[in-house]
């Protein structure tokens, strides 16, 4: 609702629940995990922490 707003100035915030994933919930995580350059913030759960929830911002 705010026009000539400055693409620097935008963020997206998405949040990724992986546990519906089954079994392949693990191999999903590791990948974020391993792609994850820290070119965009991303909230990446420890491995073995239980949760399976990435929240990306860019």
């Amino acid at each position: 609702m705010v026009q000539n707003v400055k693409a620097e100035d935008l963020q997206a915030v998405t949040t990724i629940d992986f546990s519906s994933f089954g079994e392949n919930k693990d191999i999903m995580l590791d990948s974020f995990r391993e792609f994850n350059a820290g070119e965009v913030e991303w909230d990446i759960p420890e491995k073995d922490s239980g949760s399976y929830i990435v929240t990306l911002t860019w």
